[in-house]
């Protein structure tokens, strides 16, 4: 109900907009626009295309792209782009994906995620069941990633494919480096088990041997019993690092962080500055 609700609503806006000619794309410079789901991969797409495209993301800082709706506004520039970029399984893209398919049919859409192996864990509802889907949270995957982007710039301007794959081998010369560093921190003494609120460091724990302990359950708040449960665990791991993000509710891990002596640190997976965002959360956990 509430998607057919949003779906008529976007419909009258752009009725209302073509009739009075006042919503157009913000293009700058008479660029062609692309869109993407969320900042890290406008950070991505950015450093590959250069000068030749503007990159506008969907997620507004500080909304949860698991259950994020477009505006109307954004719906109707979406028309306009040439592409529309998406992670893979996140749950507004796995909700919305279909629609804006059926309603842009000049827009090429592009999977970001394409041959990336999926961790089975943490979904919410509308996410295909079983698999995380925070893909861009690891420097390996941030590679692969990078690549398709590359392949869809070279896709829609054959012209400048030497310029594409060119800011590709510096993008992932870039991502290399910052591997590294994090490799650097890691082999230098840290914390290998830490809690978060929100578990979106699924594919960073794995590449760099640690444990993410999740305060939520299936995208829903713990229960007394599962707080319990949780809190004996931190205490036995001797967890003292409790990630906690903008968009979501800390009071569970202001509980769990009390009664283990850990601390919070507030981290933004969703930050555009993705190279700064990996090494901070790696220093995050040194001892």
């Amino acid at each position: 109900m509430k998607n057919k609700i949003l779906l008529l609503v976007s419909g009258l806006a752009m009725m209302v907009c073509v009739f009075l000619g006042a919503c157009k794309p913000k293009q700058h410079s008479g660029k062609p626009v692309v869109y993407v789901t969320i900042e890290p991969l406008r950070f991505f797409a950015e450093q590959i295309a250069g000068d030749h495209y503007q990159i506008q993301s969907m997620v507004p800082k500080g909304s949860s792209p698991e259950t994020y709706d477009p505006t109307p506004q954004q719906l109707i520039e979406l028309t306009e782009s040439q592409a529309f970029l998406f992670v893979g399984k996140l749950g507004f893209e796995q909700q919305w994906l279909q629609k804006l398919k059926e309603n842009t049919p000049t827009v090429k859409f592009c999977e970001a995620g394409i041959g990336i192996r999926y961790i089975e864990g943490h979904h919410h509802e509308g996410e295909e069941e079983g698999l995380d889907p925070h893909i861009w949270t690891t420097p390996s995957n941030a590679i692969q990633i990078s690549r398709n982007i590359c392949n869809l710039f070279c896709e829609l301007d054959t012209a400048h494919q030497e310029e594409y794959v060119k800011n590709l081998g510096q993008l992932v010369t870039r991502i290399q480096q910052t591997d590294a560093e994090i490799r650097q921190i890691t082999e230098e003494g840290i914390q290998k088990t830490f809690a978060i609120y929100h578990p979106s460091l699924t594919y960073f724990a794995n590449d760099y041997g640690l444990t993410q302990l999740s305060i939520e359950e299936e995208g829903k708040e713990p229960s007394p019993a599962q707080l319990q449960a949780l809190i004996k665990q931190c205490k036995e791991e001797g967890v003292k690092v409790i990630f906690i993000q903008q968009e979501f509710n800390t009071h569970n891990a202001e509980i769990i962080a009390e009664s283990c002596g850990a601390r919070l640190v507030q981290i933004n997976p969703l930050n555009y500055d993705w190279m700064e965002e990996m090494v901070n959360i790696a220093n995050s956990l040194k001892k």
